[in-house]
């Protein structure tokens, strides 16, 4: 597999009832959280936050409940989880009608980014969601996870070239709801770390920008 662009970053929410006694991730040794959908990658990032923080096992672990979107938002609001993981675009709809519902706090994750990094792999890094989105007052460090556009390798360089020109034309339409983590741009684009880009996306590249 290879990569055509480093497309967006997914930032990683913990939000919790603004009015609940969570303050920080430890504060989850315990209790029920919404930890993403079976096999996504929210759950592993939740997964893997959660042991950081010494609460993946031992003797008060949190209490992972592998739920997708819609049933986390609902879980939260029914009081049936204390709180709840996604990794995504900013602002989510989804999150943005629950802010509008119930007074949310959005916990900072950005202390985790450097152990997930030594532990894992250089994609995580920190990030932070921006004052404004979902109604907040001041920015949340948190964690940030690119999202990559890959083709198999045997696919033709004129194909992966012509996407390429769309994509890149046409950006702003396709990140238009979203305000932070769209960076579609050259120097963000072929930052795919490991990844190696196609033989495609590399000759577009260098037609368009040298």
């Amino acid at each position: 597999m290879t990569a055509l662009a480093r497309v967006y970053v997914n930032y990683t929410h913990l939000l919790v009832p603004e009015d609940g006694p969570v303050r920080s991730v430890k504060d989850l040794a315990g209790r029920p959280v919404a930890s993403g959908a079976e096999g996504s990658g929210v759950q592993v990032v939740a997964e893997r936050v959660l042991r950081e923080a010494g609460l993946s096992g031992g003797p008060t672990p949190a209490r992972q409940r592998p739920l997708g979107l819609a049933a986390s938002v609902s879980a939260l609001r029914e009081g049936t989880v204390d709180a709840l993981f996604w990794s995504g675009g900013v602002p989510t709809p989804a999150l943005a009608g629950l802010a509008r519902e119930l007074p949310l706090r959005f916990l900072p994750l950005d202390g985790y980014v450097g152990a997930l990094r030594e532990r894992y792999a250089p994609v995580y890094t920190a990030v932070t969601l921006p004052a404004g989105a979902y109604g907040l007052a001041e920015p949340v460090g948190t964690i940030g996870v690119g999202n990559y556009l890959l083709a198999r390798a045997d696919i033709p360089r004129s194909p992966v070239r012509e996407l390429l020109q769309v994509v890149f034309e046409r950006w702003r339409d396709l990140l238009r709801e979203v305000t932070a983590g769209a960076r579609l741009e050259p120097r963000f684009a072929i930052s795919t770390g490991e990844v190696p880009l196609h033989a495609g996306a590399v000759a577009y590249y260098r037609s368009v920008y040298g």
